[in-house]
């Protein structure tokens, strides 16, 4: 039941990036880190965009637009086809975003 609930908050209350976010941030591994830093994205990380999509409440051409677009900002890294988050403070920034714009 709590998941449920937390997931009608989250379609109710979040923007698709701050959901997609949560979602990579809930399955990031913190330590310890490889590869430069990266941190690996265990159970979701070949997924296919259609997938996470589904996931977060979304369709694929919004997903295909918010991880090209968290990879250009550094946060995010896709090598040998399996993501990695390369700056989790940002990760964790953009999962946490939606407060922020609450009080502005």
């Amino acid at each position: 039941m709590r998941g449920m609930e937390d997931l009608a908050v989250d379609l109710a209350m979040k923007d698709t990036v701050t959901r997609l976010a949560r979602l990579i941030l809930r399955y990031t591994v913190s330590e310890p880190p490889f590869e430069k830093g990266s941190h690996p994205v265990r159970l979701i990380h070949d997924l296919t965009h259609e997938s996470l999509a589904h996931m977060i409440g979304s369709t694929r051409q919004v997903v295909n637009k918010h991880l090209p677009a968290m990879h250009r900002e550094g946060v995010l890294d896709s090598r040998s086809n399996r993501l990695a988050v390369s700056n989790l403070e940002a990760l964790k920034e953009q999962a946490e975003a939606f407060l922020s714009h609450d009080h502005k």
